[in-house]
């Protein structure tokens, strides 16, 4: 048994891709020998040597080295020369990238730099149109880093702001939409820009 479940605790390790290494020999009675009676259950703990880098190990007080506890989720990729056990923890609240709904308002609130993608239909009630919705796809799709963006896959993304009250949709015109009550920075006060 006490093998079993070195031998569980072995592979465990080489599946986190810890390595070990063999400091010493196998030392329990084989079967054939003749101080044994034939079964697992002689093989103390303590017989089988090895060393485990020291990454992903912590030393407890009795000098034994056990794995560290990691984080819920899934692990992150290391690269090499960082421990598994890392000391700094990153903020739990990192910046997030621009949203969809931002986005949309920043080319609407820069005409400069909108080239005939969007324009206002009312701008005093936040009502946008799409001039050219696949380029507008295609320059999401640039800053998110996916290159097959669709304006198909962009209008499926806008459906999630209709519920928190962001975006709304115009019924019967196409390319069509306005902003919501819980959207901010387009208004012509918010935004210091006249039309």
């Amino acid at each position: 048994m006490k093998l079993l479940l070195i031998m569980l605790m072995m592979m465990l390790m080489l599946t986190m891709g810890i390595p070990l290494s063999l400091s010493g020999m196998l030392s329990y009675p084989t079967p054939s020998s003749p101080d044994s009676d034939g079964s697992d259950s002689d093989l103390e703990f303590s017989d089988l040597r090895f060393r485990a880098s020291s990454d992903g190990f912590m030393k407890t007080e009795r000098g034994d080295m056990k794995p560290c506890k990691r984080g819920r989720g899934r692990p992150r990729k290391l690269s090499q020369g960082m421990e598994h056990c890392m000391e700094s923890k990153k903020s739990k609240h990192a910046p997030r990238g621009t949203h969809l709904w931002e986005f949309i308002r920043d080319i609407l609130i820069h005409p400069e730099l909108n080239h005939g993608l969007m324009k206002w239909e009312d701008r005093r009630e936040g009502v946008f149109k799409f001039l050219k919705s696949e380029a507008v796809a295609q320059l999401w799709g640039q800053k998110k880093k996916n290159s097959s963006m669709t304006y198909e896959k962009l209008s499926r993304a806008m459906r999630y702001y209709y519920k928190r009250e962001i975006l709304e949709r115009v019924d019967g015109r196409r390319l069509v939409y306005k902003f919501g009550k819980n959207s901010s920075g387009w208004r012509l006060e918010e935004a210091g820009a006249g039309m």
